[in-house]
């Protein structure tokens, strides 16, 4: 069980982002499941690395969480929170596009659909999650631009590593470092 742990974490982040969108009118509840999955986030990582039991799977399992969490997120924004989106809405759109982008390049030269677990990567999830956390205390379009400025540099990254890296390292922590 102990082995499997991690990978149970992952997946519960998948109900629990889902969970999000009826909550979404519930500054409390919102926030206390963005707080669950940001704790799992981390725990199922440390978990694995501390009991050695890191897997391709559970990095898989991890980043297919991370994409629901971000995409639940996404259209809770473009529904609910319009004109903080139309503000930033070409850097959203460029950095859904070097994401999509990034993904067909990993499938094409290595067969199978993967996201990175660069440093960059887990900044900018950090950096959601807390503007998530502080969205319902109304904060400027200004602390967003920020945000999604930070996700188009990590997407691009991102991007690069997989263009110029000879196989797929999902733990590969940054272009600058192997």
């Amino acid at each position: 069980m102990q082995k499997h742990f991690p990978n149970i974490l992952s997946l519960s982040r998948i109900p629990l982002s889902l969970l999000l969108w009826p909550l979404v009118d519930s500054p409390v509840c919102f926030t206390a499941v963005v707080l669950l999955i940001g704790i799992t986030d981390v725990a199922d990582g440390y978990l694995a690395r501390k009991y050695q039991c890191t897997t391709k799977t559970g990095a898989k399992l991890d980043s297919v969480a991370d994409f629901v969490f971000f995409t639940v997120i996404v259209i809770i924004l473009v529904v609910h929170y319009r004109p903080i989106v139309y503000g930033i809405r070409f850097l959203v759109l460029a950095v859904a596009c070097i994401r999509l982008l990034s993904l067909v390049v990993c499938y094409f030269r290595f067969r199978e659909l993967a996201f990175i677990h660069t440093i960059g990567n887990k900044l900018t999830g950090g950096v959601i999650y807390l503007s998530i956390l502080l969205l319902p205390f109304a904060l400027p379009v200004f602390v967003f631009r920020v945000v999604i400025s930070i996700a188009l540099l990590t997407a691009i990254e991102e991007l690069l590593i997989m263009l110029t890296d000879k196989e797929l390292n999902l733990n590969r922590k940054s272009i600058f470092l192997k």
